[in-house]
């Protein structure tokens, strides 16, 4: 099940500064809230903490569950609270929810974790109808440990800001932005991929490291398989090795051919790289007709369209071949023996691994050398230890949407990250690519229509996410209906 993230805009669209509280230790000192925030604009009232949990302890068999709250002379407004399972007790309520069979553990949650998870970060926003009795509340924390496990229950409340007074004046408009947090990525499985060419001798498949290029190609492969292997972080499962051969002579000996130099290659790995043979797979990757058309295409080689056509439309591959032969009297043939055909006799090996699951701070470590070690959902969470609008916050979006391009999370929540500093023109093609069909596309094209000025478009789409369920857009509306 995907979690959609309303994140506040706070831009220059309206102004007025947000009451900052300061950083404090809740819950045994174990959770550190920080960058917390109170806002009030219009009829709304912003609320916003960061909540690290990595200090936290507590039994694999209890829950904690945290409750914001503000109370003021009697009056109290309850918060979408936030509920942190040991590790056992996680199990159990993820059994609950998939069976629909203990309603109890189906409150409306801001948002469950799993002590000692990988995110140990939690970023809480919300919005809630503001009241007067508010301008003197304070901002609490009820902390409810769960009597599981037979053990006793534990409550406590603590404070998180005085009193606060006073309306942030707002402009007209407070747009909210949605994302959505991507499904966490249990083992990042990963793969890289390279090309060989070696040579070797008419009718042969014994590797001869200093024959013609052969030692620059093989430098080549175990660099690469170096630079995964030395990497504590990466685990190699296998690897591929897929022999491909030209397409002169007949098919049943190029792949006698083929099968027996990939299985030279495989051999010569194991051998060089100590790493067991029965991490390698040898396959027979066929003649290299598609290799065949990539070079032509790229080439200006002589009467080439020719050739082009004699490929594309003769389907079979004997045929194929005794025209080649004959074409344009044979010259073309021997201009591909010579020049093309030898780069089609290749090795393609791809490497297969998986990742380790990194923390935050690995997260940002990695962010601009090895992007693609890392999954969505560590990149989101990442993003959400930044301000919104930040360089950093939208750097992290665009390193998400650029290393998965056709992940439409990706390309979503880096247009609304845009759209947070009001880069309308690389929003739009961004979110062009995210699912135009999901109702967090409506309310984020919504916004897009409402930094154009244009509020008549940005109604219709603000509407459709409303429709769907979908509260920043109900807010959305609500501050455009009052702006009138």
């Amino acid at each position: 099940m995907k979690k959609i993230i309303y994140s506040i805009f706070i831009a220059t669209l309206f102004s007025g500064t947000p009451i900052v509280l300061s950083a404090q230790n809740i819950y045994k000192e174990q959770i550190n809230v920080n960058s917390s925030q109170l806002q009030q604009k219009g009829d709304s009232l912003y609320v916003s903490m960061q909540i690290d949990i990595e200090k936290l302890d507590i039994d694999n068999q209890r829950s904690l569950t945290l409750t914001p709250l503000l109370s003021s002379n009697g009056n109290q407004r309850t918060l979408p609270p936030v509920l942190i399972n040991g590790s056992t007790r996680h199990k159990v309520y993820e059994r609950s929810i998939n069976l629909k069979k203990d309603q109890a553990e189906q409150l409306d949650f801001y948002k469950v974790v799993k002590e000692n998870s990988l995110n140990n970060t939690i970023q809480y926003n919300t919005v809630i109808p503001y009241e007067s009795w508010m301008e003197t509340s304070q901002l609490q924390v009820k902390e409810d440990l769960c009597g599981c496990g037979g053990h006793q229950q534990e409550t406590y409340t603590e404070t998180l800001a005085a009193n606060f007074a006073g309306e942030v004046k707002a402009q007209p408009y407070i747009p909210i932005l949605a994302y959505i947090e991507p499904r966490k990525e249990e083992i990042k499985e990963r793969s890289s991929k390279w090309e060989t060419a070696l040579d070797f001798p008419v009718n042969q498949s014994t590797i001869l490291p200093n024959y013609m290029n052969n030692l620059y190609e093989l430098s080549k492969v175990e660099e690469k398989i170096n630079s995964i292997k030395s990497d504590n972080s990466i685990q190699i499962s296998k690897i591929i090795i897929t022999g491909f051969a030209s397409p002169e002579g007949s098919v049943a000996i190029n792949e006698k051919l083929s099968k027996e130099r990939a299985e030279a290659l495989k051999n010569y790995l194991a051998q060089k790289l100590a790493m067991p043979s029965d991490i390698y797979q040898v396959q027979y990757g066929g003649e290299n007709w598609d290799g065949l058309v990539s070079l032509l295409n790229a080439s200006d080689i002589s009467r080439k369209e020719g050739i082009l056509d004699i490929i594309r439309n003769t389907d079979n591959v004997d045929s194929r071949k005794s025209k080649l032969k004959t074409f344009a009297g044979g010259s073309a043939y021997k201009e591909l023996l010579t020049n093309v055909y030898p780069k089609l006799r290749k090795v393609v090996g791809e490497a297969y691994y998986t990742v380790k699951n990194y923390t935050v701070d690995e997260t940002k470590a990695n962010l601009k050398d090895k992007a693609n070690q890392l999954s969505l959902s560590e990149i989101y969470q990442l993003a959400n230890t930044y301000p919104e609008g930040s360089p950093s916050f939208a750097e992290a979006f665009e390193t998400a949407a650029k290393t998965y391009p056709d992940n439409a999370i990706a390309n979503l929540n880096y247009a609304a990250a845009l759209l947070s500093q009001k880069d309308t023109q690389n929003a739009k093609i961004y979110l062009d690519k995210s699912d135009k069909n999901s109702p967090e596309y409506s309310n984020n094209l919504g916004v897009y229509y409402l930094l154009l000025k244009d509020t008549g478009k940005a109604k219709v789409e603000f509407e459709k996410a409303s429709k769907a369920g979908i509260p920043a857009a109900k807010v959305n509306l609500k501050q455009l209906e009052t702006a009138k």
